[in-house]
């Protein structure tokens, strides 16, 4: 990543694998002040969870993801984004493959869910 305050050079984003076996990865795309800007590829359910001092922002690239949050779904398509505000208990779901961009605090390590095995997060269907 170029250092603060540089400008990056242009490169295309990590390659998100459409098999890849298991429902969630996060890559770091880039930081920007004291955030930093995901691409995930996912499936299936993550779990309910709240960030006290920061929300969240998703933008779909494609597929159509669910954000579950305050008692309600919301279903977003391509090119739609939706911010969770801070505090919020919310969880992200795709019943099928999707890809999104995250924005999110730069100290949230991306689990992509609870471990279920050497290095393979787990899906939470409910």
């Amino acid at each position: 990543m170029p250092a603060p305050g540089a400008l990056g050079e242009g490169r295309k984003p990590p390659t998100m694998d459409s098999k890849q076996d298991y429902p969630w990865n996060n890559q770091t795309l880039c930081r920007v002040n004291g955030s930093v800007v995901r691409l995930g590829a996912i499936q299936g359910g993550y779990h309910r969870h709240s960030r006290e001092k920061d929300g969240e922002f998703f933008l779909v690239v494609e597929g159509r993801p669910l954000i579950d949050a305050e008692g309600r779904a919301v279903e977003l398509l391509p090119r739609q984004g939706s911010v969770v505000p801070r505090g919020a208990v919310h969880r992200t779901r795709a019943p099928g493959r999707t890809v999104i961009l995250m924005a999110e605090p730069a100290g949230i390590i991306p689990t992509g869910g609870r471990a279920i095995g050497p290095g393979r997060p787990a899906a939470f269907p409910d």
